[in-house]
């Protein structure tokens, strides 16, 4: 089973992205073969706030085009999905006390990572391979290189 984090699915939708094209191949992967790939809604809501933010895409989306892009990578694309669950919560902690960086991004890494696991992902696809890897619960792969 695959998955993709957020930058990944950001460059994609993103045209003026330097790196759209490397990162729209890995969503018409997605798209092609959807049985193999689980979508986190945690990344989904992060895309929607990034695709949103004019700090983060030249063209920031309205509300209505945002959640339309949520809509269809959920909805349309046939893509297995998965939402958290509070069972995986010892999971998490574990990872968290372990792991001594002080950087917050790493709480959401630590959850989306752990709800990943949890449902049978292998390969992941981030630009940010080196935060997932430090975990080691699953290959983390960039296509971006």
């Amino acid at each position: 089973m695959n998955s993709v984090d957020t930058n990944v699915v950001l460059y994609a939708l993103d045209k003026t992205s330097p790196d759209h094209h490397r990162a729209r191949s890995v969503l018409q992967r997605l798209v092609s073969e959807p049985g193999q790939w689980l979508l986190c809604d945690q990344m989904l809501f992060e895309l929607y706030r990034a695709l949103r933010n004019p700090k983060v895409v030249r063209r920031p989306l309205t509300a209505r085009a945002a959640a339309g892009q949520l809509s269809f990578l959920r909805e349309r694309t046939g893509a297995l999905h998965v939402a958290y669950e509070r069972r995986l919560w010892p999971e998490v902690l574990a990872l968290l006390s372990q792991h001594d960086r002080r950087k917050g991004i790493l709480v959401f890494d630590v959850v989306l990572a752990v709800t990943l696991k949890a449902n049978g992902v292998k390969r992941f696809y981030t630009h940010n391979v080196k935060d997932f890897q430090t975990l080691g619960l699953f290959e983390a792969v960039d296509p971006l290189v």
